[in-house]
């Protein structure tokens, strides 16, 4: 987006680099080298869901994945499975980080930094892979829903809903339910929308299963909101978290004016 609104004034794109980056480690961990365009990677969504990465064209079956570089000085990374056990190349785990500029803790909240610090390593709930060197960060660790023992991933789900005609684009968000009669979660969704109309409420909410469906997401439960009615993170993004909360732990009423 930055680059298409100013490349008419001389921006070139490899002028623009990406890292990943955090509080816990005063900033970089990785880094693109300069004057190089990011590599990009478009993954098949279903290799993501099962934790190997299988390269696939740009088409609709593909998620579009952007490198943050390889490590710099004083840096190291791993990525972890479920048992902290290191992972290969283009294996899906948990980035953990070991760095010379690394905290050494929450201020005064020891229960949190006894999960995240483990033997000067940092976990940092970033799920991402390592390809050719290059790290790749897709998601975070408590966002994933799981679906009878399937990692599905909130963007893949967002992103398909945000086509949907009458859904407000950028406005949507996916979040797991637990279901006690499967023993498992199921996927639901949360929409604003313009149309105020109960009967096309209906309409539209049958639009964003079906259009789930064709990529094998079975959505449970389709929640239609007015524009603005959803909570905003720090990041200025819909809060997968907050938006839950509202609706399913405090069972908030939704206005329609």
């Amino acid at each position: 987006m930055f680059y298409k609104r100013f490349k008419e004034y001389g921006v070139k794109q490899e002028s623009l680099s990406s890292c990943y980056a955090m509080a816990e480690t005063t900033f970089a961990v990785t880094q693109t080298p300069p004057d190089k365009e990011a590599k990009i990677l478009y993954v098949k969504k279903q290799s993501i869901a099962k934790g190997v990465i299988e390269l696939n064209g740009n088409d609709e079956n593909s998620r579009t994945c952007v490198s943050s570089g390889k490590t710099i000085d004083g840096c190291k990374v791993r990525i972890v499975d479920d048992k902290e056990n290191d992972l290969p190349e283009s294996y899906v785990g948990e980035i953990v980080i070991s760095s010379v500029s690394l905290f050494d803790g929450y201020r005064n909240y020891p229960e949190k930094t006894a999960i995240a610090l483990k033997d000067g390593w940092y976990y940092s709930g970033d799920y991402g892979f390592c390809l050719n060197g290059e790290y790749y960060v897709i998601g975070r660790k408590k966002d994933i829903i799981i679906v009878a023992g399937n990692n599905v991933y909130p963007e893949d789900v967002e992103d398909l809903v945000n086509h949907v005609e009458g859904v407000i684009p950028g406005r949507v968000v996916a979040f797991g339910e637990d279901d006690e009669d499967l023993g498992s979660e199921q996927i639901s969704v949360v929409a604003e929308t313009k149309i105020s109309d109960e009967a096309e409420h209906k309409k539209l909410k049958l639009e964003i299963i079906k259009a789930c469906m064709v990529y094998d997401f079975n959505i449970k439960k389709v929640y239609l909101v007015p524009p603005r009615w959803m909570i905003k993170s720090s990041a200025g993004k819909p809060s997968r978290k907050a938006n839950r909360e509202r609706l399913v732990d405090k069972r908030e009423i939704i206005k329609w004016s």
